[in-house]
């Protein structure tokens, strides 16, 4: 999909094996992710008779970078009203021609941090929404956190919002291992993220610049304002994984008591990517949104192949 401004948006399209959809998905993935690590989520999906629609955000995937070659790896990133602008346009020209049935929005991290941002209009064609640990404050890693901020403010403001933030940098594999990561006690879903890496580097995205930073706590100021979540009456499903070292839980729990209808999961003993994690937490995890899916749902959906048999035990 080409924009208005000439970036290309790489997209994908899963359909339930044998069976007609019953309803569709937008999945929208987190920062440094691409389409081809979601296949086994969206498979998971379509069991339950959804049509699933993802893409690769700009900057990252196979989608236009933000920066040329040598740097295109560096996540660069002034505003992230670009990324909302790119998700409603990818909405209008391909989502809704798709659509069948209700639409569903799962949104993860970074991507239920533009997810956010775009439903505080109030205007979307959602039936219900399940975020999973969206990106709504955070971590610094030790270091204060205004601190970092005024860092990345300054360092924009002097022309520097392209370069790599402290102990950030171009990926690489060494520095990279299952032991002590902070996303997934699953070694096979883990390591889906770095073989394809490994493989294909034009799929390589590596860590953050200062610009990305203040548009980050920018975009965070925003989110926490009370009157951004106001219209948003979406019933949500917010999942919550306590063991985050991303994500601060708390910030969580927060986001869940400025909106009228959404619903805190939260996981003990998960990490950052819940439904890539260990199968008992993602088993654990299905069945809450299978739950919450049967009960928000139109009958018709639920009943003709959403939550269906094929939900059962995945």
């Amino acid at each position: 999909m080409t924009m208005p401004d000439g970036a290309v948006i790489r997209h994908a399209c899963w359909e339930p094996a044998g069976a007609s959809p019953s309803a569709t998905l937008l999945m929208l993935n987190g920062r440094s992710e691409f389409i081809e690590k979601y296949d086994e989520l969206a498979r998971s999906w379509t069991e339950r008779g959804f049509r699933v629609v993802s893409f690769d955000w700009r900057g990252q995937g196979l989608s236009t970078r933000s920066l040329p070659p040598p740097r295109q790896q560096r996540h660069f990133l002034t505003d992230f009203a670009v990324l909302e602008e790119d998700l409603e346009f990818f909405l209008e020209r391909i989502v809704m021609p798709l659509q069948v049935g209700p639409l569903v929005l799962y949104a993860h991290s970074m991507g239920g941090h533009v997810a956010a941002r775009y439903l505080t209009s109030g205007w979307h064609h959602f039936a219900a929404a399940v975020l999973s640990a969206p990106m709504v404050d955070i971590a610094t890693r030790g270091f204060p956190r205004p601190l970092v901020r005024g860092l990345a403010a300054v360092m924009s403001s002097l022309g520097f919002g392209g370069a790599y933030a402290p102990g950030q940098g171009d990926y690489d594999a060494t520095r990279h291992g299952f032991a002590g990561n902070p996303v997934s006690h699953d070694p096979r879903r883990w390591a889906v993220h770095h073989q394809w890496f490994r493989t294909y580097p034009e799929l390589r995205v590596g860590g953050v610049t200062w610009a990305w930073l203040r548009a980050t706590f920018r975009s965070i100021d925003l989110l926490n304002r009370p009157e951004t979540s106001a219209a948003v009456e979406l019933p949500m499903l917010l999942l919550s994984p306590s063991l985050d070292p991303l994500v601060p839980p708390e910030a969580l729990r927060a986001m869940s008591l400025r909106y009228r209808n959404c619903r805190l999961v939260r996981y003990p003993d998960a990490l950052h990517e819940i439904l890539m994690e260990a199968e008992d937490i993602r088993s654990r995890a299905w069945t809450d949104i299978d739950r919450f899916l049967a009960e928000t749902l139109p009958a018709e959906a639920s009943g003709g192949g959403v939550l269906g048999d094929a939900a059962v035990g995945t």
